[in-house]
């Protein structure tokens, strides 16, 4: 009987709620903005942990981290914590070979020999239009995320790996082909791809929080991924063993941003905040179409009107712990872009909600059901 009391009484007791962490808010400002906090905090409820930066009419109303960062440490996520931000590297890698096109240095119908001669076929002959909208055939993996890889192996063993289709005629996302991208971008300037962006963006654009390394930058600044509530680390720290022999995600993931960095590029990209024009509109013109209303820009996901023009500019990242979202709305005069590293499902279910709340305020109407402009990532590795 002492026994069954016992447990009874223990029943009763309310467990005590999980720390996740604060809500620090630097600007709330506007209907919009209060519906997107109260959506984030809501989540950080559930152990839905990150941060974002909202615009509207051309001013930030919104930026706000939810939660740890690192819960070990107990740092609390802000708009200046350094997070990785999976596929959404790929349009920085397309940015860096539209740089090289800008200077006329390569043309984007010519066949990845001409800038590759050592490359294998069939990889060889596909164009790099092809391989930017991920109409080349590639496989969507070439290896897991940290297994070791060189660049020599990525274009001996990975492009000559046989194609699923006839490049141009289908479509199928390709991480190992944005490898080839980066590969193409070392070859042309001469530089290792993070240099070369850090010189030809990143420094002068401001973003010094952004890229696949950061020597001498404290641990504190990153975002510590978690997946079922277990530590995944830092993924610049996770890929250190491999001496630069890390191509199953260079070119296609592995950078890691800060939301403020991530915000200067948006204004980079949407007007004139230090891009060119002509490479601005090369990045987000539509270059192949997917289904009615998305096609294909090089990066970015482009989500259309009935007439024709584009309504949204978009993508996301995700290794299944981390994901990130990137979200330019042009005729609604919004723009949101969000991480968080506490799971997919989760950030996604939180995203959706946000598109909702950003799609009623422009009083646009919804062009697709669809949230995420990525394919599912494969099964995370915890390391």
């Amino acid at each position: 009987m002492m026994r069954t009391a016992t447990l009874l009484f223990l029943l009763a007791v309310p467990a005590a709620a999980e720390d996740f962490g604060p809500a620090t808010v630097d600007t709330r400002d506007g209907a919009l903005a209060i519906a997107v906090d109260r959506e984030f905090r809501d989540a950080l409820a559930t152990g839905v942990t990150g941060d974002v930066i909202l615009e509207q009419d051309g001013k930030v109303v919104l930026k706000a981290g939810y939660g740890w960062a690192d819960r070990a440490k107990q740092v609390p996520f802000t708009t200046r914590t350094i997070a990785q931000i999976g596929s959404l590297t790929k349009q920085f890698t397309a940015m860096a070979l539209i740089g090289l096109w800008h200077d006329g240095k390569v043309d984007f119908a010519k066949p990845v020999k001409t800038y590759l001669p050592n490359v294998a076929e069939p990889v060889a002959s596909v164009t790099l239009d092809q391989i930017l909208t991920h109409r080349s055939g590639m496989p969507e993996y070439c290896g897991d995320d940290f297994a070791e890889l060189s660049k020599a192996e990525l274009l001996s063993k990975c492009a000559a790996t046989p194609l699923a289709f006839a490049p141009g005629t289908q479509s199928q996302y390709s991480n190992p082909g944005y490898g080839i991208i980066a590969a193409v971008v070392e070859q042309v300037s001469g530089m290792p791809i993070d240099a070369y962006l850090k010189k030809r963006f990143f420094g002068p654009l401001g973003m010094h929080d952004t890229g696949y390394a950061f020597p001498g930058v404290p641990l504190d600044r990153f975002a510590v991924g978690y997946l079922d509530g277990k530590s995944q680390g830092i993924i610049s720290e996770t890929l250190k063993p491999l001496h630069g022999d890390a191509w199953n995600l260079i070119g296609n993931g592995g950078i890691q941003a800060s939301t403020d960095d991530m915000y200067r590029w948006y204004r980079a990209l949407s007007r004139d905040g230090g891009l060119p024009k002509d490479m601005r509109d090369m990045a987000t013109a539509q270059h192949a179409q997917e289904e009615k209303d998305i096609a294909e820009g090089y990066g970015w996901a482009l989500r259309k009107a009935p007439d024709g023009h584009t309504v949204q500019v978009s993508h996301s990242g995700s290794d299944g712990t981390f994901f990130s979202y990137f979200c330019w709305r042009p005729d609604d005069r919004t723009f949101f872009y969000m991480v968080g590293n506490s799971g997919e499902k989760p950030a996604t279910a939180l995203v959706k909600k946000m598109l909702v709340s950003v799609r009623d305020a422009g009083k646009m109407p919804v062009t697709s059901t669809k949230t995420p402009d990525a394919p599912p990532a494969k099964p995370p590795i915890n390391h």
